[in-house]
């Protein structure tokens, strides 16, 4: 929800296309969008996230206001995103604290940074069933070492430079 001023679907949807319609300050569509397509295109980017990377998102406190009976938006928002999300996948959501999420994203960007850079490498022994890290920490998947954890059955750990069975 991009607005912070916008409380009801009615505001929530002028609001993006008095931006995105063809006759906004940015247009983009070829025609103002419909409250439900204004949410299909609204969620894209967070199920992207979903599926992907683990993104954040953030609400104003205004998107919370009750315009009907069990409406708001961002329940109508949360709503189309996890009819979206189940389509694709029966995998459970997880739903970490601050400090875990941080903890992951500064991981995530390490690993990216060590690929980007060169400065990292995974070595595998299948037939001695070892894995070596070599350089700065790298995300590996498909082994159970001290410290990994298990999702939806795939199996995933943060390692440092050192050598590790499996």
């Amino acid at each position: 929800m991009g607005f912070y001023n916008v409380a009801t679907a009615d505001q929530a949807l002028a609001a993006y296309n008095g931006v995105y319609g063809p006759s906004g300050t940015s247009p983009y569509w070829p025609r103002d969008l419909t409250y439900e397509e204004y949410l299909g295109q609204e969620t894209n980017l967070a199920l992207y996230h979903l599926l992907t990377d683990g993104g954040s998102h953030y609400f104003h406190q205004a998107n919370l206001h009750v315009y009907a009976p069990g409406r708001s938006l961002v329940f109508d928002w949360l709503e189309t995103l996890l009819a979206k999300y189940a389509a694709y996948t029966d995998l459970p959501l997880l739903s970490p604290s601050w400090g875990e999420y941080g903890e992951y994203a500064l991981k995530r960007y390490r690993h990216f940074e060590a690929l980007r850079t060169g400065s990292s490498r995974v070595v595998i022994d299948p037939e001695g069933r070892r894995v070596r890290v070599e350089g700065k920490p790298l995300w590996v998947t498909g082994i159970l070492a001290p410290g990994c954890e298990v999702y939806a059955g795939e199996k995933r750990c943060f390692l440092g430079r050192g050598e590790y069975g499996f």
